[in-house]
């Protein structure tokens, strides 16, 4: 069994061949301080002159070791190697663990690489997709832009010939009001002299009215003044004062009575010939730049003619508003889901940034627990030299000294062995901690790719969510074609309603013949109602007040067909506006897919940057794992040097007590 599973010497002069050279092992000893190497190789029965096979070497020490005769010495060799080998089967088990986390990192990279394969071939579909679906949406909105810039002209140069007509129409008015202005202007004179007589006859009625209410508050005064100094009821005197008095109070009250009413058909008169006299002026077929009026009915006509025209306007305008709110809240989905897309992104990065600080800062106490245990060995090394050192000298003079001397020898040993025992028994606390959280940092591996993995399903799903969110704008697509469709028809309305819309005006200028007609004959009634105007006194005020409100209104008119012409200007820009518009809100279609195209290139960038610090994490746990090696490997060679030293020192005491027996 010694020759089969002991433990491994050597191995920092053994190239991988099983052999080394004597003056390697010489030198190798002599570091150690034993200056007799070749002696002891020859006494090995090892040639000094040919290369030597350490594996046989290792198993010549261990038959020198086994030829000690103290049982609890070799109790205690057999003890400490045994140990050992559990050790460094530990240690080999925890080896091949770590190997196939390893390749189970290397899996989980492969299928990392796997789906961002698929993840590119994916987006570079979409991308293609995306530009023909823009390209062939650019081509559609130029051709409808095309056709509504054409209709718009059609429509402006309709409104421009309509204002033309309508001009000529309103100088023809303007002629023949002047024309009238001349007669009008005689019969004003006229009713101002009738006015001048009328004022005086008004004048002399109220001063008569003015002396009939002085007499009434004098005598309603003096009944006061009588009531106030007769105040007997039983007086027959008063009673018959009283009677008096009522009797010429209801004279009084008839007169005023009569005065009342006679002022009240005074007011009637006035306010049936100032209603006469605005419908005479008013129904006159056209009216003069100077103040006289145009006729009424007409005039609705023509605002029945542009007023129709506004609802086909309105309607396009709620139709772009109801776009641009369908198309404002598309944004907004896609600018929510995108925000929710990054804030994830960020979230892993987040959460990937600190486990690696963790990872890094446990890899660093690993180094530098490995660094500290390094250091121990090599001060348990240095200890162990001068102990070597110590009992060589003590070897030496064992040859001249007594048996006390040779008690306190034997303490010393035994001491020196007991501080043997404790200091690899510390050592083997240290190799189970090692042990522990290797095991611990294999979980944590093994953690970590689950992790990775529930992460790219996560990336799957995100693929299918932005897959549905491609087929959704698709649906947004073909549901705002269906719109245009529909503006197209409610435009085909409108052009439809322009047509009924002429019939009607043409209808209006029928009815304006009409109402021509009917203003000659209210001209006649007119001319008759004139004689009974010459009877009324307070009219002719009135009838002045009127004319001059006639010539304003007149004035009034004029500025409102202005304005009608003003208002189809600007209709013709509203329309030039609403096309602008629609190819502002086009562009903006346009600008909005460009960005969500972006949008999802920024996403794929982000995926490809959280692959490449996962690769950077691996590197970083494979030079970590070197790193570990090369401790693990110093550690096994201190371990055999302090295996071999035990050995030496155990050699040395049985050849001292040897040579004390001999």
């Amino acid at each position: 069994m010694s020759m089969c599973s002991g433990p491994h010497l050597f191995c920092s002069i053994d190239n991988g061949t099983g052999f080394a050279f004597p003056e390697q092992l010489i030198a190798l000893w002599a570091q150690e301080g034993i200056q007799n190497g070749r002696e002891v190789l020859q006494s090995l029965d090892f040639s000094v002159d040919e290369k030597v096979n350490l594996l046989e070497l290792t198993w010549a020490l261990e038959n020198e070791l086994m030829m000690i005769h103290g049982a609890t010495q070799q109790v205690a060799l057999s003890c400490y190697r045994q140990e050992l080998r559990f050790c460094q089967g530990q240690v080999e088990q925890m080896v091949r663990e770590r190997d196939k986390a390893r390749q189970d990192l290397e899996k989980a990279e492969k299928r990392n690489l796997e789906l961002v394969k698929e993840m590119d071939d994916c987006h570079s579909t979409l991308e293609q997709l995306t530009e023909k679906k823009i390209k062939h949406m650019e081509q559609e909105y130029r051709e409808r832009l095309n056709l509504l810039r054409s209709e718009v002209e059609m429509e402006r140069e309709l409104f421009w010939e309509q204002a033309c007509r309508q001009r000529a129409v309103l100088e023809k008015d303007l002629e023949h009001l002047q024309a009238e202005e001349a007669s009008l202007q005689e019969k004003l004179t006229l009713a101002l002299k009738e006015n001048s007589r009328l004022q005086k006859e008004i004048i002399e009625v109220v001063e008569k009215l003015s002396e009939s209410e002085k007499l009434v508050l004098k005598l309603q005064n003096d009944l006061e003044f009588v009531l106030k100094e007769k105040l007997e009821p039983q007086s027959t005197e008063l009673l018959v004062q009283e009677e008096q008095f009522k009797e010429i109070l209801k004279e009084y009250e008839l007169k005023c009575r009569d005065l009342q009413d006679r002022n009240d058909e005074l007011q009637a008169a006035i306010e049936g010939l100032q209603a006469r006299l605005p419908l005479s002026w008013h129904g006159q077929p056209h009216a003069s730049p100077n103040g006289w009026l145009l006729p009424r009915h007409g005039q609705t006509g023509i605002i029945c003619i542009l007023g129709d025209s506004t609802p086909v306007s309105i309607e396009m305008e709620i139709m772009m508003e109801q776009m641009k709110e369908h198309y404002q809240d598309l944004k907004i989905q896609m600018e929510t889901k995108v925000n929710y897309y990054e804030r994830e992104i960020e979230m892993m990065k987040k959460d990937f940034a600190k486990k690696k600080k963790e990872m890094e800062q446990a890899f660093k106490l690993e180094v530098s627990v490995l660094e500290d245990q390094r250091t121990n060995l090599e001060a348990l090394h240095v200890k162990s030299q001068e102990v070597i050192r110590g009992l060589q000298d003590q070897l030496q003079s064992t040859t001249h000294t007594p048996e006390l001397e040779r008690v306190e020898m034997e303490q010393y040993y035994t001491q020196a062995l007991s501080g043997l025992t404790h200091w690899l028994a510390q050592e083997k606390d240290q190799l189970e901690e090692l042990h522990r959280r290797n095991q611990h940092e294999l979980q944590q591996f093994r953690i970590e790719l689950d992790r990775l993995s529930e992460e790219n399903m996560m990336l799957k799903n995100e693929l299918e969510r932005i897959q549905q969110q491609l087929k959704f704008t698709q649906r947004t697509n073909d549901t705002q074609r269906k719109e245009i469709e529909i503006l197209k028809r409610d435009k085909e309305k409108a052009c439809s309603e322009m047509e009924e819309l002429n019939k009607q005006s043409q209808k209006c200028k029928d009815e304006l013949f009409q109402l021509n007609q009917r203003v000659l004959q209210l001209g006649e009634k007119a001319a008759t109602q004139q004689a009974q105007i010459k009877k009324n006194c307070i009219t002719i005020q009135l009838l002045t007040q009127s004319l001059e409100e006639a010539g304003h209104q007149t004035e009034l008119q004029q500025e409102e067909h202005k304005k009608q012409l003003k208002d189809t200007e600007e209709r013709i820009e509203k329309l030039e506006m609403i096309s602008k518009n629609m190819e502002m809100l086009l562009q903006e279609k346009v600008a909005e897919l460009g960005q969500q195209f972006e949008k999802n290139t920024k996403s794929d960038l982000l995926l490809k940057e959280l692959y490449l610090e996962n690769a950077h994490l691996m590197k970083a746990l494979q030079i970590t794992e070197e790193k570990q090696r090369v401790a693990e490997k110093k550690n096994r060679i201190l371990e055999e040097k302090v295996s071999a030293l035990n050995k030496l020192i155990s050699k040395m005491t049985s050849a001292s007590f040897s040579v004390y027996i001999d």
